[in-house]
């Protein structure tokens, strides 16, 4: 299961947001989360699994 790097939750991949980071498909929470992401990736890159 995929982690959302900017919160930590475990998510179902088929009900998470997505989007693409550097050709990796990256899995979020919400739309809040992915932006928060978008808007500093450097900085939540490590927590990518």
């Amino acid at each position: 299961m995929p982690i959302d790097p900017v919160c930590g939750i475990e998510l179902e991949e088929s009900l998470a947001v997505s989007d693409e980071y550097k050709g990796q498909k990256i899995f979020f929470c919400c739309d809040g989360c992915r932006k928060i992401f978008l808007k500093k990736p450097k900085k939540y890159k490590k927590n990518i699994r």
